[in-house]
């Protein structure tokens, strides 16, 4: 009998599917061949490391200002690449990547687009989700363009790169994990897996739909649905993500937090920590440094003063996965892919039901933007379309 796929298989083999038809990832395209145009403002020397002020130009228009922490030697070293929360800027991790300077890493701190002395302020949200839009690509391609900064340095080893993001950082840093394969670990700390779903009964979606109409609502859905961060973290393998969340966040529900973690691709793990969206508890801190140091493999000096050897919850936390274990995986998922993908070039809708879950997701595209949700819903969404193609070819024949 064929197992169910799950919500993150099977958005991984939609979007495999749809490849051919749509590319989901176009928004976030950039000339990776432009001039960094890398700008150097100030350096401060640090005990074992320096701390360089500098900018680099945003392929959106603008620069990009960033803080470079470089530790004495000559490498080859790891890199990090951080994204600060919505209330925060490119300060708020400082002090940990001086402490991993201290275990031979380069890090890199950017600034959102909302932080620039550039940046224009005026109606968003609600009242102009184009311009919402338009900030998060933004963000998400000066990403990107921080990793080309690292990896364009001939001290940096491009297979120990790894990204921190907290909050709007751990929210992009999703679609950063599904469309850029040359990180090798996340961590993302209290994130969201969409910006779209205001039907919740948390505070913040009670006053959108208060304050706004249907209509508003829908047309921001339409607007950002399709460059949610979930729909492309279903695909970061084969990066390891380590999902970190506070028990009591005052932005991110219990459910957002389980349905990010669900959604995303396997190798990951998931903790919840006793404390708010601010992450300023010492375990948090210590496991994530563990974590990276592990990932990254970065000498005993990478640790949190008060963590202790290891970093906390370390020896609970899974190894990575060997070349065999990963292959088989891949061979596994490759596998039951054909199979599905057999059912709707046999059109046999039927067997093609088999493969949904109760829980299955499907990302809306074109004309009908918004997720179908459920298996009866994600049925009928691909009954509908296989339809089209079948019109389409059919036509081509006469």
């Amino acid at each position: 009998m064929i197992r169910s796929v799950n919500v993150a298989v099977l958005l991984v083999l939609a979007a495999n599917l749809l490849a051919y038809a749509v590319d989901d990832t176009a928004p976030f395209a950039y000339d990776s061949k432009a001039p960094l145009e890398i700008r150097e403002s100030n350096v401060d020397q640090l005990p074992g490391a320096s701390i360089h002020d500098i900018s680099y130009a945003s392929p959106n228009g603008g620069r990009v200002p960033a803080y470079l922490i470089v530790p004495t030697g000559k490498g080859p070293f790891a890199a990090i690449e951080f994204v600060h929360w919505g209330q925060g800027d490119r300060t708020e991790f400082l002090n940990e990547a001086l402490t991993y300077a201290k275990g031979g890493t380069i890090s890199l701190l950017i600034d959102a687009p909302f932080n620039r002395p550039d940046y224009q302020s005026g109606p968003s949200f609600m009242d102009n989700p184009e311009r919402e839009r338009r900030m998060y690509i933004q963000l998400v391609v000066d990403m990107r363009r921080g990793i080309d900064l690292l990896l364009s340095r001939s001290d940096v080893d491009p297979k120990r790169v790894a990204f921190v993001g907290h909050s709007l950082g751990a929210t992009w840093g999703g679609a950063l994990a599904g469309i850029d394969k040359r990180i090798k670990a996340f961590v993302l700390m209290g994130g969201l897996p969409n910006l779209t779903d205001f039907s919740g009964d948390d505070a913040f979606s009670k006053a959108v739909r208060q304050k706004y109409s249907p209509e508003q609502i829908q047309k921001y859905v339409q607007t950002l649905g399709p460059i949610n961060p979930e729909n492309f973290v279903t695909r970061a393998a084969p990066a390891r993500l380590y999902f970190q969340f506070a028990r009591w966040d005052r932005y991110i529900s219990q459910s957002a937090a389980q349905r990010y973690e669900r959604v995303a691709s396997q190798p990951k793990l998931s903790r919840t920590y006793d404390t708010s969206h601010e992450f300023n508890d010492p375990q948090s801190s210590c496991d994530r440094t563990g974590w990276i140091r592990q990932e990254l493999a970065l000498g005993v000096a990478a640790s949190r003063t008060g963590c202790g050897e290891v970093g906390g919850m370390h020896e609970q936390m899974p190894v990575s996965d060997s070349s065999e274990t990963r292959q088989q995986r891949q061979t596994e998922v490759s596998d039951v892919e054909q199979q599905f993908a057999d059912t709707m070039k046999q059109r046999d809708f039927s067997r093609f039901q088999q493969f949904l879950a109760p829980e299955a997701i499907f990302i809306g595209q074109g004309q009908q933007p918004t997720p179908a949700r459920g298996k009866n819903a994600v049925a009928a969404r691909w009954r509908t379309f296989l339809r089209r193609v079948d019109a389409a070819i059919h036509q081509g024949d006469t």
